[in-house]
């Protein structure tokens, strides 16, 4: 799985649970490990895929505070940001298994000097 907010890595990274909007189907993967991925293609940790929800209101309501934005609004707006203008199908719900060596800032000094350095 590929994160494109650093909000979110950095909710996995730090309390070791993400809620993330995706419109893939992740229901054959619950309670699998999978490898997760910066916006770089870098492989950083592995997590186990919890639970998938219907992307209804009531579910984003219960689960933005896994989701590493400050308010619900701010998560929906990012997710329509990433997905043209839609907000995707499901909400999967992952828990961190394991931290790899690569740092998700891969060195870099702070989060705004890694986005002045990827396209």
């Amino acid at each position: 799985m590929r994160f494109r907010s650093l909000r979110a890595v950095s909710q996995l990274m730090r309390k070791g649970v993400v809620a993330t909007m995706r419109n893939g189907k992740y229901h054959d993967l619950i309670g699998r490990e999978i490898v997760i991925r910066d916006s770089r293609n870098i492989v950083f940790a592995k997590a186990r895929v919890i639970a998938v929800f219907e992307n209804l209101k009531v579910f984003r309501k219960l689960l933005w505070k896994y989701s590493g934005f400050e308010s619900l609004e701010a998560w929906e707006e990012k997710a329509r940001e990433l997905n043209m203008g839609r907000l995707p199908k499901y909400i999967v719900l992952l828990k961190l298994t394991e931290k790899l060596k690569t740092d998700p800032l891969c060195g870099f000094e702070s989060a705004k000097e890694l986005l002045k350095h990827t396209v």
